[in-house]
């Protein structure tokens, strides 16, 4: 995982990084891009727009809240089929 740093230190992914853990999520689902968008702010305790933001680089996707997701969507994959 690449992070962004400023002034030395960690300020969180990209929003290609964060774009990146949405479409595996959509792809992982079978979902299209607002459902997935959905399932991304869902688990981040958030609203959609909030995560169109942090998808669109409008706002900074705290680093934590990141490998949430991240955590998130490898139990996903992890799931019984």
């Amino acid at each position: 995982m690449s992070e962004e740093f400023q002034n030395g230190r960690v300020i969180g992914p990209t929003w290609r990084q964060v774009k990146a853990v949405r479409e595996s999520a959509q792809h992982e689902l079978n979902l299209g891009i607002t459902d997935a968008q959905d399932w991304c702010a869902r688990a981040l305790y958030v609203s959609r727009r909030c995560f169109q933001k942090y998808e669109s680089g409008q706002h900074k996707m705290h680093l934590a809240a990141f490998e949430l997701l991240n955590i998130k969507l490898e139990i996903l994959r992890r799931r019984p089929r």
